[in-house]
């Protein structure tokens, strides 16, 4: 195993969350084998430097805080990071349903007032808007009007 390129991906993993994808993606725009690859992995995991957990949770709280995204989205991009569905499951536990909700509500009313149209085109462009932030349908049409 490089020890070069271990103590590199240590640094790289200390700066912020990283999943296994991400560090194996670096590994391989660096060359490594794929022994190197594996040992590497299992030496970062094994030192706690890389926590899928911990990754997830993270990544949860960023995207529904700052990006406000949805559940359906967060887990999307969650499952295309190839983190396990259970670890996906419980950080998304983590968002309260009412500031989900909140949320959501205030990503309507501040839509509903850019869009302009008729009513019905304004709630179908308001559907598609929230849809795409990956709330979950029967919340959005509940609360569009």
């Amino acid at each position: 195993m490089d020890k070069a390129l271990l103590d590199k991906m240590m640094v790289y993993c200390s700066k912020r969350e990283r999943c296994v994808l991400e560090v194996t993606e670096k590994l391989r725009a660096a060359e490594a084998s794929a022994d190197d690859i594996e040992q590497i992995v299992g030496v970062l995991v094994e030192m706690n430097f890389i926590n899928e957990q911990r990754y997830a949770d993270a990544f949860v709280s960023d995207k529904f805080r700052f990006n406000k995204w949805g559940r359906v989205k967060i887990a999307h991009a969650l499952k295309q990071k190839r983190v396990d569905v259970a670890c996906i499951e419980r950080a998304l536990c983590v968002i309260e349903e009412e500031v989900y909700l909140q949320t959501l509500a205030q990503l309507i009313a501040t839509k509903q007032k850019m869009v302009k149209g008729t009513a019905t085109q304004k709630q179908a462009a308001v559907i598609r808007f929230a849809l795409s932030r990956g709330f979950e349908y029967d919340m959005i049409k509940r609360l569009v009007r």
